[in-house]
């Protein structure tokens, strides 16, 4: 019920016109990226999924009134996936995350980040009952940054994938992996 109640929050959020106005003026970052997430399945092999991710990030510092250089953003990421085992498979959808970093000697940003959003999963599978799913992430990385305009990404993502209780069986798929990529700031 909590998932359906968060789903909700964020669509409501995202048509307040103040947050619309807000973003348009604050985007700061666009980027792209890949990587390699697996998880395991019950009944059938390893769940192999290669994502390509875009990401469109919104600098949040100017809401909290903050001046420091520190890595404050809100982040949309829709992103398509080839699933390659147990059987050639697609997945679709996006994510919207919060993501926090601290500056290391100027170049280097450890982050983490955290978020919600939705998922079209093609698979069949014991552990979902529908391909239409919600999606929970967590993750832990670095921002090299190569100029002041544009950075290299590597992190640590987990993921968890559920239809937040609209039909049984609901047992969740969560998978894990190495996310990489590059972004270019305005």
């Amino acid at each position: 019920m909590y998932k359906k109640f968060l789903f909700l929050c964020i669509l409501i959020l995202f048509s307040s016109q103040g947050f619309a106005c807000y973003l348009k003026n604050n985007f700061r970052e666009f980027g792209f990226g890949s990587g390699f997430l697996s998880a395991d399945l019950e009944e059938k092999k390893d769940l192999k999924e290669l994502p390509f991710i875009f990401r469109f990030g919104f600098d949040l510092r100017p809401l909290f009134k903050n001046k420091s250089n520190y890595l404050m953003e809100f982040l949309v990421e829709p992103y398509s996936s080839f699933i390659s085992s147990p059987e050639d498979n697609f997945k679709s959808g996006c994510n919207f995350l919060l993501k926090a970093g601290i500056p290391i000697k100027k170049r280097f940003y450890p982050y983490l980040e955290a978020g919600v959003g939705f998922s079209y999963f093609t698979l069949q599978t014991r552990e979902q009952a529908i391909q239409f799913n919600f999606v929970e992430t967590l993750g832990i990385g670095m921002n090299f940054f190569l100029k002041q305009d544009l950075s290299l990404n590597l992190g640590y993502r987990w993921q968890h994938l559920s239809n937040a209780s609209i039909k049984k069986p609901n047992k969740g798929i969560d998978s894990q992996g190495v996310v990489f990529g590059i972004s270019f700031y305005y």
